[in-house]
């Protein structure tokens, strides 16, 4: 830590100490932050936690989530499932959206079958591929008007599975399943290009303005379903991404809430922050890995990428950085979400590590110094630097490897892994529903767009397939073990940490609902 941040820091920790309760009145208007701009607003292309904090706002689907992680019903009124648990049958409320049009039965297949068009760009689309004809829609194998589906009439949508699914009604409450004004979109392809009150949604807060790299403001939606549950006339979004000046910010109580993904807390200040009784702090279903790319060499060798992985100390470097919020990992899933998870993978070191590496250079008939024009990739965000010198340290340490950083902006990072343009990286697993599941469907293909190590195996994908037909819960948490111990055995990617988030909530604000998925449902925070 710098001078200038290490006496800015005693300061904030005095501010917050002795905080406080404001005697001043407050209008309902809530001032948060976020680390960056969302990278869009379609509820179809989300793929990074800040568009998925606003869209969650802006929109809303036909399930939505408890803090258990449970499901209940939203836009929809009631539901049928079939006998066989194939064919679920959604009446939905009589709802409007922000425009004052009715939403219709006909925007969420409108939505979903946009969204599965092979022309169509979107990360999340294998969400949908337990939706008859869903998967073969999006490999262009198979016309649109077959995948199951169907609006019958304006509040009646009948959707058909491939297989049953215990989790469906969980994954419906993320914004990829949210729905879109069919009636706009079909004039104006560049609707969700719009950065004003124009822009049309239906859950409680509208787009009032967004000025790029300074403020996004939502104003309450006077068509909202519920909108006599919501007390917020505003939600100010400052884009700030400096953690010191957020958190500086928040201690002249100039914002009312940080934390989580979206406006994390510098890692250097959680442990004398945890006395303040602003903070407190949630587990997450969340895991940082560190990404082998299996299609370029050295890390197409299993021997290499063990060497690389086992030389890590996880425990130390979670407890030297952040023992707060980081536990070392010793499988994929993390508890949260796996009632029966225990320790996959064995602890690292130096021994382990450099017989991997012997086997691997033989292997390959390489010798060391042929891997110190490696590259290790990462985005510029929270404790992602510090954690990347840790392991550079880890590998020149243990291995007598001289790994170069790549720190990149998110943008650019993510272009560069999906296009398999790296040799390594490291990147957080987060759940988008509250299941094991989610975890696992995305390696099933080597083509999957967030399967960023190219892993395939066709062991995993049977036993993927066996775990879908699966009707005892305990016999599926059991196989969901096995599949996650075959996808581990050869490390195509290290699991380093499991994630809790971290907050500070001013005293006179209640405290919203946080998801096991990490969203936050500001839309009912009210002021003392």
């Amino acid at each position: 830590m710098t001078v200038a941040k290490f006496f800015l820091f005693l300061i904030l920790l005095f501010g917050i100490g002795c905080q406080k309760k404001s005697s001043v009145a407050r209008e309902p208007r809530l001032r948060l932050a976020l680390v960056k701009d969302p990278l869009t607003l379609d509820p179809r292309k989300n793929s990074d936690p800040m568009s998925c904090q606003v869209i969650s706002l802006l929109f809303e689907g036909l399930t939505k989530l408890d803090a258990d992680g449970n499901p209940s019903l939203a836009l929809a009124k009631s539901l049928s499932i079939s006998e066989d648990k194939l064919t679920y049958t959604f009446k939905l409320k009589n709802s409007l959206w922000s425009d004052g049009h009715k939403l219709r039965a006909q925007d969420f297949e409108y939505s979903w079958l946009s969204l599965l068009n092979p022309n169509f760009p979107s990360l999340n689309a294998y969400f949908l591929f337990c939706i008859k004809n869903a998967y073969q829609a999006k490999k262009g194998l198979e016309d649109l008007d077959r995948v199951g589906v169907v609006a019958v009439d304006d509040e009646t949508l009948v959707i058909r599975l491939e297989r049953p699914c215990p989790y469906f009604l969980k994954t419906l409450a993320f914004c990829t399943f949210f729905p879109v004004p069919k009636h706009r979109l079909e004039k104006d392809t560049n609707f969700f290009q719009k950065k004003n009150s124009e822009l049309i949604s239906n859950g409680p807060f509208i787009l009032d303005s967004w000025k790029q790299n300074n403020q996004l403001i939502l104003k309450k939606n006077p068509h909202y379903l519920d909108q006599q549950e919501i007390t917020l006339q505003h939600i100010h979004f400052s884009i700030l991404p400096d953690a010191y000046t957020r958190l500086n910010l928040f201690q002249k109580e100039k914002l009312d809430f940080l934390g989580g993904f979206t406006t994390p807390i510098p890692i250097d200040a959680l442990e004398s922050l945890k006395k303040s009784p602003n903070y407190y702090s949630k587990a997450l279903a969340g895991t940082i890995c560190c990404f082998f790319n299996t299609r370029t060499f050295p890390f197409n060798n299993t021997h290499i990428r063990k060497a690389f992985f086992y030389s890590i100390d996880r425990p130390d470097i979670a407890t030297y950085l952040d023992p707060c919020s980081l536990s070392p990992a010793y499988g994929l899933i993390p508890s949260i979400l796996n009632k029966q998870s225990s320790k996959l993978l064995p602890e690292g070191s130096k021994e382990l590590a450099q017989n991997h590496l012997k086997l691997g250079l033989k292997e390959l008939g390489i010798q060391k110094k042929d891997l110190n024009h490696l590259t290790f990739s990462y985005f510029t965000y929270s404790s992602n630097g510090l954690i990347a010198q840790e392991l550079q340290h880890s590998w020149q340490k243990n291995l007598g490897i001289s790994i170069r950083l790549e720190a990149l902006d998110i943008k650019v990072f993510l272009s560069k892994i999906n296009k398999k343009n790296f040799h390594f990286c490291l990147m957080s697993i987060l759940a988008q529903y509250n299941d094991p599941y989610n975890y696992l469907e995305r390696f099933i293909s080597a083509e999957s767009s967030k399967n960023y190590s190219s892993f395939e195996n066709a062991k995993y994908q049977n036993l993927l397939l066996i775990l879908n037909e699966c009707r005892d819960e305990n016999s599926r948490l059991k196989l969901i073990t096995k599949a996650e111990s075959l996808l581990l055995s050869d490390l195509p990617f290290g699991p380093l940490f499991h994630c809790s988030n971290t907050y500070l909530k001013q005293s006179y604000i209640n405290e919203p609902n946080i998801s096991a998925i990490s969203l936050i449902d500001f839309s009912r925070v009210r002021f003392d």
